[in-house]
């Protein structure tokens, strides 16, 4: 085949482009730390780019998600603990008011604690977490219970995605706290008895309280194994994350040592090839294509 000038003189100036071309994609991944800067890059990495960081997306959701059911787990666990040594009280106070040596000063005076107890419980039943109630069900802004102790909630479990399909319940309801425990219908019987002065009925709520005190307690351990969830699932998520964003790191960064080879070699080659170029082309083409 037959070489000629004009042939020779477009290789040169391709030689010379190609070399343009390496040096700018070079300093784009120096500059950027980036390895794929648009899809057309590598189209593969790029689609598992996109891919990944929806995982990541989701996965920063789901830890969003546990955070927030965290704060409502410990806050339960702590009314949990309160509740506790308000019906210990209670206990205390009906065993002590239904002996012989109880009065009806006594009697009445222990009234006056029982229904501060009474107060406290509610108070308790309508813990909020920021702007929500956490004992209401799923009805949030209003308060679950009313000042003579009336639940008004629902009995809605709130429950919180903390995996991808994986759903676990975050707080008990009003109902299962005061109601269904037992502890607000006791402590309501202990001032009515006390304010009879029945010493009989003053003592019956002692056993009544008792069976209130270990629904507590059953909440207390449901609770506990509810955050130890939670725990794990913070943790799951936590450990994928970082594989994911590893895995991303590995599918765009550029590797520096790598690319600045790159960057030197194509320097050094457009050189060359502009050192060729002006031994083919007319001096003043050469001139245009080196900058001179």
């Amino acid at each position: 085949m037959r070489i000629t000038n004009s042939m020779l003189q477009q290789s040169v100036v391709d030689a010379v482009q190609a070399n343009l071309q390496r040096i700018a994609t070079a300093q784009a991944q120096v500059s950027s730390g980036l390895r794929i800067t648009r899809a057309s890059d590598d189209p593969v990495a790029a689609a598992q780019i996109m891919r990944t960081s929806q995982d990541l997306d989701a996965l920063a959701q789901v830890q969003r998600n546990v955070t927030s059911a965290q704060t409502r787990v410990s806050a339960e666990d702590s009314v949990l603990n309160q509740i506790t040594n308000l019906v210990t009280r209670a206990q205390e106070l009906a065993v002590e008011e239904s002996s012989s040596t109880a009065t009806a000063a006594t009697r009445a005076s222990t009234k006056a604690e029982v229904d501060g107890l009474i107060s406290q419980a509610v108070a308790l039943g309508n813990t909020r977490v920021g702007d929500e109630y956490i004992f209401g069900g799923a009805q949030t802004t209003v308060p679950p219970f009313q000042a003579n102790g009336a639940y008004v909630g629902d009995d809605t479990e709130r429950t919180a995605e903390i995996g991808q399909g994986v759903y676990a319940a975050t707080n008990h309801t009003g109902r299962d706290l005061l109601v269904s425990s037992g502890l607000l219908p006791s402590l309501q019987a202990l001032s009515t008895a006390l304010a009879s002065g029945d010493g009989s009925a003053v003592g019956a709520t002692a056993a009544s309280l008792g069976t209130a005190n270990e629904q507590i307690q059953s909440l207390v351990a449901d609770t506990g194994a509810r955050a130890n969830q939670l725990d794990t699932a913070a943790q799951s998520a936590s450990a994928l994350t970082a594989s994911l964003t590893a895995r991303q790191s590995s599918l765009q960064d550029a590797d520096v040592a790598t690319t600045s080879t790159e960057l030197l070699a194509a320097q050094t080659s457009l050189q060359a090839a502009l050192l060729a170029a002006s031994r083919v082309l007319p001096t003043s083409l050469a001139n245009y294509l080196s900058g001179t």
